[in-house]
């Protein structure tokens, strides 16, 4: 219920927005005679008829101060509509060269003439007529279509904007920024969570520690590292004077050292190629046959060999390692082969068996899902993801129960002796050692990263597979 407002004196009981009017007059004093008071009354009326008569001609708001009906019709109609903003429509497209960015101008209905006016111009403000990323305004207020602005950007982040000037000009609005490569570095020490924190925290991008964990992954067994283990990573990235990434980074060296084994690798793309491979100072590469740890960020938590089994209550040999990782966590080929078996197998979950020829099979269970493509008889290649880390069939938590086997016989996967690849060799090598003492020189220039300039928060992400059960 609303306060009442209303004030108890009848006096005051108005309208809201209409003045209060005048008091009444008092009562005259009795009189003897009545014709005063007559006269006094046919004035008042007289002086009512005169204040009506008037009121038909001259709005209320003549006394009120406030415009009536007909006022506010005539201000509205005499107060001009406020202008709409133009509208443009946006066209994206790619250009190779400046005849291909005339011709998809003038695709787009525009003049031929004003066509190759804008693409004369925004070459001429680039510098170059490499492939660029287009984005055009069109204007369409005059029915055929007009540039109304322009932009164009290089892959190498430079950019240029034209503006509509005149009916046959542009002014450019914005300063070409072009991009530039450098090399950042950054170095830690693992501390007793999982790798994947602990690179983080020292400053290492994020989409850059599993890169960083596959180039040792023949090497290192990721689920068995120690606490004072030191690493260390130099990237390469790609960005404009503003700091605006224009490529994902590219690991370019990395180095870790445990037990007083120190290995570093250089990224070097061989000449027959065309994506990069890791290799030693001597030009060694660091494939084997077989990943040690087909998994990133896992712990392990069963070895190969007789222990008493989680589930059935046992003695029971452990023909495998079981790796725990979290649901989802992506699991690779540990070599090169053909797959043999994709399908759900009783208490093996969702299980791969890979073929990799001379007798070597390697086999993946309890999966939450196989990868897309992944087919029986189809080829994989080491470190492609095949499937996903779960706990189907016979299994007490998330984890990979990884396999090998050579010649139908159990092998442990963590003592397998892996065939080296071949190294470099002849004018590949020297190629490859030159590329790397340049590279060597441009890290010692490089700025380093602190962990106070970590751009991500590795306390998020620690200990992700502490609450993980034993499998």
């Amino acid at each position: 219920m609303e306060p009442e407002s209303t004030s108890f004196n009848p006096r005051t009981w108005v309208q809201p927005g209409v003045p209060p009017s005048a008091p009444e007059p008092e009562t005259p004093p009795p009189s003897s005679s009545r014709r005063p008071a007559m006269l006094w009354l046919g004035g008042g009326v007289a002086a009512v008829l005169a204040l009506g008569a008037i009121a038909v001609f001259v709005p209320w708001g003549a006394f009120t101060g406030k415009p009536g009906v007909e006022a506010h019709e005539a201000a509205a109609a005499a107060k001009p509509a406020a202008p709409t903003a133009p509208k443009f429509e946006t066209m994206i497209f790619q250009a190779a060269d400046l005849a291909q960015l005339s011709a998809n101008l003038e695709g787009l209905g525009i003049p031929a003439s004003d066509a190759g006016r804008a693409a004369r111009e925004v070459i001429a403000a680039l510098g170059t007529i490499e492939p660029m990323m287009v984005s055009v305004e069109l204007d369409r207020a005059g029915g055929s279509p007009a540039i109304h602005a322009l932009n164009a950007e290089l892959g190498n982040g430079a950019t240029v904007r034209l503006v509509r000037a005149g009916p046959d000009s542009f002014k450019r609005e914005s300063v070409v920024e072009t991009a530039q490569v450098r090399f950042r570095e950054a170095s830690g020490v693992y501390d007793d969570c999982t790798f994947y924190a602990s690179a983080v925290d020292a400053g290492i991008p994020n989409g850059l520690v599993s890169d960083f964990t596959q180039a040792f992954a023949f090497d290192v067994d990721w689920a068995q590292i120690r606490v004072g283990d030191k690493f260390r990573a130099v990237w390469e990235e790609t960005v404009t004077a503003s700091g605006r990434e224009v490529e994902p980074p590219r690991l370019v060296s990395v180095e870790f050292e445990t037990g007083g084994v120190r290995r570093v690798f250089f990224a070097y793309v061989p000449s027959n190629e065309n994506v990069p491979r890791w290799f030693d100072e001597k030009g060694q590469g660091n494939a084997r046959s077989l990943m040690r740890t087909p998994v990133d960020g896992a712990r392990i938590t069963s070895k190969f060999g007789p222990r008493f089994h989680p589930i059935y209550k046992t003695p029971k040999n452990h023909n495998g390692v079981d790796f725990a990782a979290p649901t989802g966590t992506p699991i690779y080929a540990a070599g090169k082969g053909t797959v043999l078996f994709r399908a759900m197998a009783g208490g093996a979950g969702n299980l791969i068996k890979i073929d990799h020829g001379d007798g070597l099979e390697t086999r993946y269970m309890h999966l939450d899902a196989f990868a897309d493509g992944l087919a029986v008889g189809g080829p994989v290649t080491q470190g492609q993801v095949i499937g996903y880390v779960g706990t189907t069939g016979g299994s007490t938590g998330p984890h990979l129960h990884f396999e090998i086997r050579v010649a139908g016989d159990y092998v442990d996967p963590l003592s397998f002796e892996n065939t080296v690849s071949e190294a470099l060799a002849a004018d590949e090598l020297r190629m490859y050692l030159s590329q790397r003492k340049a590279t060597i020189a441009e890290i010692s220039q490089s700025p380093k990263v602190t962990r106070a300039a970590a751009a991500v928060d590795a306390s998020s992400v620690r200990c992700l597979t502490d609450d993980l059960p034993p499998s």
